[in-house]
């Protein structure tokens, strides 16, 4: 492992009579070491726990942190800022370690470590887990009396307050930095390689290599120090991945594949249970509801064969991947559900390498940034390519006969035959509205717009198509409320006249 961490994370066994325990290599320390201690937090974790603790304390440890992490994770997802976010992030914390808690610094040492390690195999976990992080280090630099030029001192950033000579030499250039009838803040120089955001925005003095800054622009230097430091040690960790692997197969990787599983998995999870199609993200645990639900056949093939075999070839990852995107996958939740569907196959090191790339240059992150369109239904038609598939277009009578009755098992002999002559017509995309009649609402139940659409735009398009499934679902499920709650009241009325 990395010298900064093969100290924290080495492991062995306790054989003495007293105790057959197993222990992990973390830290033996017993007493409080300084707030300013390398392995602080003030010191961005730069310096690695030591020592023993048992299992048990190195899994209660990380899963508390982990609900914590969690529940900042919520808070992000909210839009929460600032006083909102630290109620939250202190409501929790006393919560998960008590009223009055402050991590000790121990437990916040070897738990953050742990963490690391957990969220170091893919770039999905470590975005999350810098996101969370980050946040969590914010909180704690607004509710704590930590001096940001101190701060910025370990992290190795040359920080000078401006002497009064200085600002008053400067004082109609620095005037952009005061507030209305508020006096002229603390101005401190750093080099401009520090503030290049700010420099990119012009919002910031430059002379001579040196920019000049407010205290709050010292928050945001240490927020991104903070950041660029922890996504290196993630990344340095991720390269030693496979040894880990090797040495604690039988101990602690189940436990760290389960600690990454719940960051994020099982965060969708919860909230694919509360999916209410009005607008929420799409998450993985989303994908086989909407599947059954809203899929055109092309997209129901696609998913059905990457759940079984963990594999799509390039097009196939094309077509279903851009088509995810656009339902509302976000990109993190692509890597996260790629991730955990090809490293059934692969490794997670092979997943970096050869395919996280191509996900994020289809979301426009990569390459020259282009910001790729879901595939039409003439694209697919026309592309020959393995994997890319109209089912219409591309199966054989019997596949895809066998195809329709599995997909639809009501569908009727002279509905399939009908539409076998539609695509020795070419008419694949009659077949695909036939289909999708057969597996919704009858047409008088849906909404008007659609009703009323002769152009039969949403089966040009497997978006389209989708778009148009939630709009009828959600239509007839408004209606269903709508009926009970009539219901009800007649009910309620045939009481009051009865009695």
């Amino acid at each position: 492992m990395p010298a900064t961490q093969g100290q924290a994370l080495g492991t062995r066994r306790n054989r003495s009579n007293r105790s057959k325990r197993a222990h992990v290599t973390i830290d033996a320390a017993t007493h409080d070491l300084s707030q300013w201690d390398e392995r602080s937090w003030q010191c961005f974790y730069k310096g690695t726990p030591r020592g023993d603790v048992t299992l048990d304390e190195f899994e209660y440890c990380s899963y508390k942190r982990l609900v914590l992490l969690r529940q900042i994770d919520q808070c992000n997802a909210r839009g929460f800022k600032g006083n909102i976010t630290d109620g939250h992030i202190q409501k929790s914390s006393t919560e998960i370690y008590g009223p009055h808690s402050e991590f000790k610094y121990k437990e916040d040492s070897t738990s953050h470590h742990i963490l690391r390690l957990a969220h170091c195999k893919t770039d999905a976990l470590r975005r999350w887990f810098v996101q969370q992080e980050s946040t969590l280090f914010h909180h704690r630099l607004r509710t704590h009396n930590v001096a940001s030029k101190e701060l910025l001192k370990h992290a190795g950033v040359e920080v000078t307050e401006c002497t009064a000579e200085e600002m008053e030499e400067r004082k109609n250039v620095l005037l952009m930095y005061k507030v209305r009838n508020q006096p002229l803040p603390t101005i401190y120089k750093v080099r401009f390689e520090m503030v290049l955001k700010l420099v990119q925005s012009r919002d910031v003095y430059l002379e001579r290599g040196m920019a000049f800054v407010t205290q709050n622009h010292l928050t945001t230097i240490i927020m991104q120090r903070f950041k660029t430091h922890l996504m290196e040690q993630l990344e340095l960790l991720a390269k030693v991945w496979a040894k880990v692997e090797q040495t604690e197969n039988d101990r602690l990787v189940p436990f760290l594949n389960r600690v990454a599983n719940k960051s994020i998995l099982l965060t969708n999870k919860q909230a694919s249970s509360s999916f209410t199609d009005t607008g929420d993200e799409v998450l993985p645990d989303h994908l086989d509801m909407l599947r059954n639900e809203s899929y055109p056949l092309c997209m129901r093939v696609l998913h059905n064969k990457l759940r079984q075999t963990h594999h799509l070839k390039h097009f196939g990852r094309m077509q279903y991947g851009l088509f995810l995107k656009g339902i509302g996958l976000s990109l993190q939740n692509a890597l996260v559900f790629w991730s955990s569907e090809l490293t059934q196959n692969i490794s997670h090191q092979k997943f970096e390498q050869g395919y996280a790339y191509n996900i994020r240059h289809n979301y426009g992150k990569e390459g020259k940034g282009q910001n790729y369109s879901p595939y039409g239904c003439h694209k697919i038609i026309t592309t020959n390519a393995e994997d890319c598939v109209c089912p219409f277009k591309h199966y054989d009578r019997a596949h895809l006969t066998k195809l329709l009755k599995s997909e639809a098992s009501h569908l009727e002999d002279y509905q399939i035959e009908e539409m076998h002559e539609l695509n020795a017509g070419k008419h694949y995309q009659v077949s695909c509205r036939n289909f999708f009649e057969a597996t919704h609402p009858k047409e008088s139940e849906w909404p008007k717009s659609l009703r009323d659409d002769d152009d039969g735009a949403p089966f040009m398009h497997p978006n389209r198509y989708y778009k148009a499934s939630r709009q009828i679902l959600r239509h007839t499920k408004k209606a269903d409320i709508e009926e009970k709650d009539f219901a009800t009241k007649e009910d309620t009325m045939d009481t009051t006249e009865e009695e």
